[in-house]
């Protein structure tokens, strides 16, 4: 009988072990990535990412700012960008009749051309990442 107390203590003992280093190694889910302009909050996608042709792509920018964005050096209509001013964000979706209908396979990169909203659009600067079309 006392054998089996210990053998079940063993058990549990091994399962808590196991528990905890599952939770030591999970992810954060913040893999995101560090920029080095203090306008730039989230880049989407990330840079490196592989995307499907339909997918969003933008930025969130700090409070404060706004801005445009290029895709593969053509300048998105600010008729085709959605823009979450309350949210500093500027995001643009592929569709028909817009500038980019879908992405093509391969490599794509975007430009993010951003200022701070009391200085205006003559003292904006720029960002650029590469994502990855599968």
């Amino acid at each position: 009988m006392q054998w089996r107390r210990l053998g079940l203590a063993a058990v549990i003992a091994v399962a808590l072990v196991a528990i905890v280093a599952g939770f030591m190694q999970a992810e954060t889910g913040d893999d995101s990535v560090t920029v080095v302009d203090p306008g730039v909050e989230v880049l989407v996608p990330k840079p490196g990412d592989i995307v499907l042709r339909q997918s969003q792509v933008g930025v969130d920018l700090a409070p404060g700012y706004e801005g445009t964005l290029d895709i593969d050096s053509v300048p998105m209509p600010e008729d085709q960008l959605t823009l979450n001013d309350a949210l500093n964000q500027v995001f643009f979706q592929p569709g028909p009749g817009k500038e980019v209908e879908e992405f093509t396979p391969g490599r794509h990169c975007v430009t993010a051309h951003f200022f701070p909203t009391i200085e205006g659009a003559e003292f904006a600067r720029t960002f650029s990442w590469c994502f990855n079309v599968s």
